[in-house]
């Protein structure tokens, strides 16, 4: 049980330092208020993105594990959710439908990426929840140019 609240705490905490820089350059951007959480154990992906969504400002907080999804959302309050639909272990269906049925994120846009593609489970984790379906290796300026559609539509970036 400690252990649970010091892992918590130390999550806390580093949202908040998180939040303290992006504090600081909210005030040079107006775009600063953009909040993206990414989901995925692959952490190689989650800094590709973390890079790219940084460079336009938007506040990037990414952890791997789904139990803590939930949590996070009511933390962060994201604008967008990227859940990896090939983690190992996990039920991305059931976790959509659960995140459709509550309050704090019934709305929230889910933009779902894959490493290998599975057109079954694309098409029943969009009939669970999310919202859009994306390769992986599309983590440049069409990924991009995606997650702007969802929070500044008619919005596109180029390289």
């Amino acid at each position: 049980m400690e252990q649970s609240l010091t892992k918590a705490a130390h999550l806390a905490q580093e949202l908040i330092l998180k939040e303290s820089a992006a504090s600081e350059a909210a005030a040079l951007s107006p775009k600063s208020a953009r909040r993206v959480l990414i989901l995925d154990g692959c952490r190689t992906f989650a800094r590709r993105v973390e890079t790219l969504l940084s460079a336009e400002d938007f506040l990037v907080y990414s952890f791997a594990e789904v139990s803590k999804v939930e949590e996070m959302i009511d933390l962060v309050h994201p604008d967008l959710l990227v859940l990896d639909i090939s983690m190992p272990g996990v039920d991305v269906l059931e976790t959509c439908r659960q995140l459709r049925d509550r309050e704090s994120s019934h709305k929230l846009p889910i933009l779902l990426v894959y490493g290998t593609l599975d057109h079954q489970l694309c098409s029943q984790a969009l009939a669970a929840g999310g919202n859009a379906i994306l390769p992986k290796s599309a983590a440049n300026t069409d990924f991009l140019n995606k997650i702007c559609g969802y929070l500044s539509p008619g919005v596109a970036l180029s390289a």
